[in-house]
């Protein structure tokens, strides 16, 4: 099994939501070829979801039609996660076990369960995955703090960076006026030179 996890919410926490669904749902051989992939929930309706489903290279003998689909999860302050107080844990319970059903090779109307859908027989689609979750936690990934540098401290090395600069350019100038001094003299040696070699011209 594995999770291409694309949210804040940790991975070792979804993973055991899939494992506690893919237990009732899947073999043992068919659990460790699943991918689940998990994205946040779109917030246009339903219809927004896209659920990949793709076969690749599976066993002739496995039993699974395809083994890769999108879970979809309520992103933390958003628009789904507000309106359920919380992330919808019956909802993800009902993703699981459809789509792992669908993995199997099962159709919409051979689904006769409440634990294949949410809003159907009731509305008890979400209950029996809510005790079933009950004690698992899924909580959003750890960030740390951007650990900021003193302004005194940034600044001090930029000081030390600066005269360290103009030192060099410093010496560099120096050097610069040293060889223009010379050159300028090599200069204007060679332009007398090249005047009195005209002036002997002119008087042979």
């Amino acid at each position: 099994m594995r999770i291409e996890n694309h949210t804040d919410y940790r991975t070792d926490h979804i993973k055991a939501f899939v494992q506690r669904v893919a237990e009732e749902e899947l073999d043992p051989a068919q659990r460790k070829l699943l991918v689940v992939k998990v994205v946040y929930q779109a917030t246009r309706g339903a219809n927004s979801d896209v659920y990949i489903r793709r076969k690749g290279s599976l066993p002739v003998d496995c039993g699974l039609r395809y083994n890769y689909f999108n879970l979809t999860l309520a992103k933390p302050g958003g628009v789904f996660f507000r309106r359920y107080g919380g992330q919808n844990r019956g909802w993800i319970g009902v993703q699981l076990a459809h789509e792992m059903a669908e993995c199997r090779g099962r159709r919409h109307a051979e689904m006769h369960s409440a634990r294949y859908y949410y809003h159907r027989f009731r509305g008890d689609g979400g209950k029996y995955w809510i005790a079933a979750f009950e004690g698992l936690p899924l909580e959003v990934k750890a960030t740390p703090d951007r650990i900021r540098p003193d302004r005194a401290a940034r600044l001090a090395r930029k000081l030390v960076q600066a005269e360290r600069a103009v030192a060099r350019w410093t010496t560099r100038s120096r050097l610069c006026a040293t060889k223009l001094k010379i050159w300028r003299t090599k200069a204007t040696r060679i332009t007398r030179a090249l005047e009195r070699e005209k002036q002997t011209r002119g008087a042979a």
